[in-house]
């Protein structure tokens, strides 16, 4: 008997989010931002690999985040590793965008002890 101990792979362009790349509109950006928390919140305890698909994918500060942040990481909601995976260095981007709050505002963060965010190689 084998078991497959590989992560989920969540491909975003795919529904139910259905990430979308080379918008930089501000409706766009806003929904890719919320496409990613919703792929975060569906695998909060499930360890899981983030697929984005090539070209520049824009996002915009979460208007609903106390965290300041586009994309959030939280040791005390998603306690399972995550991986974030493009298409290649050269091919996929992650682009944050936005008039922010004003103040402190990051593209993404980890925070509350979140230490599931292993490097690609």
């Amino acid at each position: 008997m084998t078991t497959d101990l590989t992560p989920p792979y969540v491909d975003l362009r795919q529904c139910p989010y259905a990430l979308v790349a080379n918008d930089a509109t501000v409706a766009v950006a806003a929904a890719n931002t919320a496409v990613v928390k919703q792929a975060l919140t569906d695998y909060a305890t499930i360890p899981a690999e983030f697929r984005f698909p090539p070209g520049t994918i824009y996002f915009d500060k979460d208007p609903g985040a106390s965290n300041h942040g586009s994309i959030a990481l939280n040791g005390l909601i998603h306690t399972a590793p995550k991986t974030f995976r493009g298409s290649g260095r050269d091919v996929t981007t992650l682009q944050f965008q936005g008039a922010g709050n004003g103040g402190e505002w990051i593209g993404v963060k980890a925070f509350n002890g979140f230490r599931g965010l292993p490097s690609a190689t």
